[in-house]
């Protein structure tokens, strides 16, 4: 077992309650061929949010917004 995974269940048993731990080793045990998927598709969501995230920090979106932003604050009242 890896150190992070060992770290992972140690958590899990001081956090968790008895009957929650029983509850997620079902879990694990019943969808341990899924596992292999599930991670694959959490990694391309973590690579998907990373893109996201560099390209609204981007110089070019950061201009799009204020200009935007500054729209949004001249229209009247009734259209905000």
């Amino acid at each position: 077992m890896t150190k992070l995974l060992e770290e992972a269940f140690t958590t899990i048993s001081t956090k968790l309650s008895q009957q929650d731990q029983d509850r997620l080793a079902q879990l694990m045990i019943e969808n341990i061929e899924k596992l292999p998927e599930l991670l694959e598709e959490e990694m391309e969501e973590g690579s998907f949010d990373i893109s996201a995230v560099k390209a609204i920090e981007s110089g070019k979106v950061q201009n799009l917004l204020k200009k935007v932003a500054n729209k949004s604050q001249n229209l009247p009242d009734n259209l905000q």
